[in-house]
């Protein structure tokens, strides 16, 4: 009885991982340049000091810009993709004013990198 129980209670903390929702951008081609600007913390004001994006390959080809305004919530992803591969891109963030809650954040993107059509 004991073994079922340390059993189900491994099946459900198991269970209860939590998969980061990964939200695509539009394509992008192959050795052409590419740009967007991106509202990141859907409309919540950011510190802008507490900032970090990462992108996966390293040598992509793009870059991660945040831009100062307002809000600080906005960036712009831009460069010319140097690998024929789906781009990752990883922001993390903290958002003021929120109580009762945590204030980092973190947001995943993707980029799909297509061969150049002619």
């Amino acid at each position: 009885m004991k073994r079922l129980f340390i059993f189900a209670i491994t099946c459900f903390t198991a269970s209860c991982t939590v998969t980061p929702k990964v939200e695509s951008l539009p394509d992008a081609e192959f050795h052409q340049p590419y740009s967007i600007r991106v509202n990141f913390s859907d409309g919540h004001r950011t510190y802008p000091n507490f900032f970090h994006a990462n992108i996966t390959p390293d040598d992509s080809g793009l870059s991660v810009s945040p831009v100062t305004g307002k809000w600080d919530n906005e960036i712009v992803i831009s460069g010319t993709p140097k690998v024929n591969q789906e781009i990752s891109i990883k922001i993390s963030y903290l958002v003021d004013k929120i109580i009762f809650q945590d204030n980092r954040k973190t947001k995943f993107y993707r980029i799909k990198v297509k061969e150049q059509s002619n």
